[in-house]
């Protein structure tokens, strides 16, 4: 579980701690919506498609650091190269994706993920995909109703 913590929770939040104390615009209203969505991904994948080691008695308890850590690191990361950098959402959204992806293909051949029912990578990346289009979604109507009440 120490790798897990240091690997999802530790080195996400000590590379990207500047940006977010410059960019707490991003961090405050997306964090939530982030580590909710990698919550809700994580608990239908671990009870139908893919195990995490070390395996406990609540079964997605060792994806927590990667929920409150990496995901949602890399989610924020996305939005903040949209609007603070205004590269072109596509392009990022799919980047995003396909880094997430790499980073749990290299768990998988360290045998610390651990797929069945027929789930492979390819399926890994839509698992990515859908929640970073999902947060970008969410990012665009929020940007337009907050405009519209200030």
């Amino acid at each position: 579980m120490t790798l897990n913590i240091l690997v999802g929770f530790v080195v996400p939040w000590v590379l990207f701690i500047y940006l977010f104390i410059k960019h707490r615009r991003l961090l405050f209203p997306f964090f939530p919506v982030a580590v909710a969505l990698a919550s809700v991904v994580n608990n239908i994948g671990f009870n139908y498609f893919w195990l995490l080691s070390p395996v406990f008695k609540n079964i997605a308890f060792s994806a927590i650091p990667f929920d409150l850590g990496m995901f949602p690191i890399v989610a924020l990361f996305m939005l903040y190269l949209v609007y603070e950098k205004k590269i072109k959402p596509v392009p990022v959204i799919f980047i995003s994706a396909l880094i997430l992806t790499c980073l749990e293909w290299l768990l998988k051949q360290q045998g610390r993920v651990t797929y069945f029912n027929n789930w492979n990578v390819f399926w890994t990346f839509f698992s990515y995909l859908i929640p970073i289009i999902a947060m970008y979604v969410y990012s665009v109507l929020f940007f337009k109703i907050y405009k519209k009440i200030n």
